[in-house]
Formats: C-alpha cells, structure tokens, sequence
C-alpha cells in the first residue's frame, strides 16, 4: 500500500513541475503555441462504424472523466468520413490510422497525439494505442482531470505534438495477494494505475505458501 501510494504521490508531484509531463516520457514531443480548451462547445469525434464500434468505448471513457471532473457534457459524434477534414474547431478527434504519419511506422502499440487550439487528435492504428494516446491526454490536463467529484479549473491541454512507441514490449507490475491480502478496491484502483502509466501486464500472484486466494468448492 505505501508503495503504491508513494508511486501515484511522486507521478503528481511530477505532473506539477512541467506542463508536458507525461509517464512513462514519450520517444519524442515537440512543444507548439497555444492550447486546446475544454468546454461547453467541445464535441469528440469518432469514425461511423455500422456494427460494434471499437472507439465508442475510449470517447465514454474520455467524456466520462470530462463530466466528473468539469461538470462539462461533452456529446460523442460519429462521422461517416472526412473526420481528418472536418473544419469544426473545439473538436477532441480518435482517428484511426495504418502506415505512415509524417515518416514514422507505427507499431500496434504507438500512436500520435497532435494538440492545437482547434482540435485534439488521437492517432493511432489500433485500439490499444489509441488507449495509450489517451492516458497522455489526460496527463496533459490539469490533475484535477483525475478527481472523483467536480472541481473548478481551466480545463487546457498545452499544444504539442507526439510520437510515442514502448521502449519495452513487456511492461507490468506485481501484486502479491498471497502473502498480503488486498481488498477488491485496492486491485481495481492498481490496475487504474497501471494503464494510467501505460503498463500492458498485471502480474497477480494469487497463491503461494502463505495464502489460497482462489476459490475452489471442491
């Protein structure tokens, strides 16, 4: 518990001291002028997808935050084309992508984040680096973007461009819930803080010597 604490303390900490912090550091960011602001006239766009669509769940995800966190109702709108193209302003953009941007190949785990007073883009060939685009996002907002009830704040994510890729293919955390007993909430808000950092593994180690955390009736 303590270490864990000590962990998400040092990643605000951190926050506070750079308006370009984000954990783990991306391959590159180039600062530009300007901020995107969040407010009553923001929207999120999505590509139009007939069947199940794999971007509904981030922009719930993002909107979701937004309306804790703000009070702010940001309304979720799929676009049949064009959605690179559109010229609405106050627009946060998950643009699906495959090849090359701007020279760099992505990988299924990299994506492009482009922030401008207009719009916010989220560029990503799947749907996991698109996740991955949105915990930056969200690092990139003031840290009351993480509270559980609304705050007041000017809501401004600083105008930047970004390409990440892992350094690490395997990236986790471990939890020994064998030797050390862990209510459910504490392993739901671990595996929060895992994915906030981008970790792709959570290694739970549930039985041992000590302990049988894993029910079996016969």
């Amino acid at each position: 518990m303590r270490k864990l604490l000590f962990f998400a303390l040092l990643s605000i900490s951190v926050f506070a001291q750079n308006k370009y912090s984000i954990i783990p550091k991306p391959a590159s960011l180039t600062p530009q002028k300007g901020e995107f602001i969040i407010n009553a006239q923001t929207k999120i766009l999505i590509p139009f997808q007939p069947e199940t669509n794999i971007f509904r769940p981030l922009a719930e995800m993002l909107a979701d935050r937004i309306q804790i966190a703000t009070g702010i109702t940001v309304p979720i709108v799929e676009e049949m084309g064009g959605l690179y193209f559109n010229k609405d302003k106050n627009r946060i953009i998950f643009y699906p992508f495959s090849g090359s941007w701007n020279g760099k190949m992505f990988g299924l785990e990299d994506y492009i984040l482009e922030v401008n007073p207009n719009q916010v883009i989220l560029v990503a060939e799947t749907p996991k680096g698109q996740f991955y685009a949105l915990q930056s996002l969200l690092q990139l907002l003031p840290t009351q973007i993480f509270s559980s009830s609304k705050t007041t704040n000017k809501w401004s994510v600083p105008s930047c461009s970004i390409f990440d890729h892992p350094n690490f293919s395997y990236r986790g955390l471990h939890l020994d819930v064998s030797r050390h007993f862990f209510p459910v909430s504490f392993v739901k808000k671990y595996i929060d803080l895992l994915a906030m950092h981008k970790m792709n593994t959570f290694h739970w180690h549930l039985t041992d010597d000590q302990g049988w955390r894993i029910e079996i009736k016969k």
